[in-house]
């Protein structure tokens, strides 16, 4: 399932201690936010005429990098530092390790991943390319969009029919932990509240995001009246403007958010540029303060994809020749 179409624009705000309905977030005011021109480190491309469509999902899971290609039901593994291919696997059908119409990968921990497959109903996970042994599957019951792995080691899923965060269980259906209320109104309801879903992430950290409204907020144990909500407004100054034509005409803006990674405490945000600006941008805010600290360039604006390794930005492309994976180092 491409997530190319949503996403959203961004300085930021802490929410205030009150009922989550209510709650007004406060502007907090951004300084010395840097940006950095990414290096390209290493880059992969992949012959739209041998494939005919794009990858569907990206995941940094230890040393690879994990795709999952959604139209012929495989996962592909790629060597972080080098790009190199180590394995590919997966095969369409019903039985142990196959696919109906695979859809997201869910980080599962230490050297494993997680396959939710919402055709078939169920999450598999896997700890490298044998398939079809899983290490375990889970049941999936419901309208369900979006995964995360707790530190507890139990997962967690949006459930976009009624916009609830539930518990996976294995013997039973899933069960109702929170609810995904929004501090201020929204324009549609309906559509931006299913936009919700969870960051790509790593060591048990669940983060929502909501792309249209701008906010996220940390899924904890505490109860929901002390959710602390971030909000995202544009940090950027506004659009250029060519002038230099009979009209004037707007040359270069931010764009509405296509992606987000949380990697320890930082939570990476991809950008494109709404006009011919010079590629995508991906911001990075600290999860504590919800304050922008830095904004990495990247010289492309066909990214859609995004995840976080040490010293490395993985980014995924969608180009007329096909998908281009890319690492970047960072700082």
């Amino acid at each position: 399932m491409h997530r190319h179409s949503y996403r959203w624009a961004v300085v930021i705000t802490l929410g205030l201690s009150l009922p989550a309905c209510e709650r007004q977030p406060a502007v907090v005011t951004e300084h010395g936010a840097s940006v950095e021109t990414a290096t390209e480190m290493w880059t992969v491309r992949f012959d739209r005429d041998d494939r005919g469509h794009d990858f569907d999902e990206l995941l940094v899971q230890g040393d690879r990098v994990l795709l999952l290609d959604g139209a012929d039901a495989t996962v592909h593994a790629r060597d972080l530092r080098t790009g190199d291919s180590l394995w590919i696997a997966g095969r369409r059908g019903a039985g142990p390790g196959e696919f109906l119409v695979p859809d997201e990968l869910v980080d599962a921990g230490p050297a494993r991943f997680g396959v939710a497959d919402t055709r078939q109903g169920r999450l598999s996970v896997f700890s490298g390319p044998a398939l079809d042994a899983p290490a375990g599957t889970l049941p999936l019951e419901g309208q369900l969009n979006s995964y995360c792995r707790e530190a507890t080691g139990s997962y967690i899923a949006i459930r976009f029919g009624d916009m609830m965060i539930v518990r996976l269980r294995k013997e039973a259906p899933p069960a109702v932990i929170d609810s995904i209320v929004w501090p201020v109104p929204v324009y549609n309801e309906v559509l931006e509240l299913r936009q919700a879903r969870f960051a790509r992430s790593r060591e048990g950290r669940c983060i929502v995001w909501q792309p249209k409204g701008n906010y996220f907020f940390e899924v904890t144990a505490s109860a929901e009246s002390d959710r602390e909500y971030r909000r995202y407004a544009d940090p950027y100054p506004a659009p250029r403007i060519d002038r230099s034509g009979p009209y004037p005409r707007a040359v270069s803006a931010p764009s509405a958010a296509k992606d987000a990674a949380v990697f320890g405490d930082s939570l990476f945000v991809l950008r494109g540029s709404m006009y011919t600006g010079p590629g995508a941008m991906v911001d990075v805010y600290d999860l504590g303060t919800g304050r922008r600290v830095k904004s990495l360039s990247v010289p492309h604006d066909d990214a859609y994809q995004i995840d976080v390794a040490t010293g490395l930005l993985v980014v995924l492309r969608s180009t007329e020749r096909g998908s281009i994976l890319s690492a970047y180092a960072r700082r």
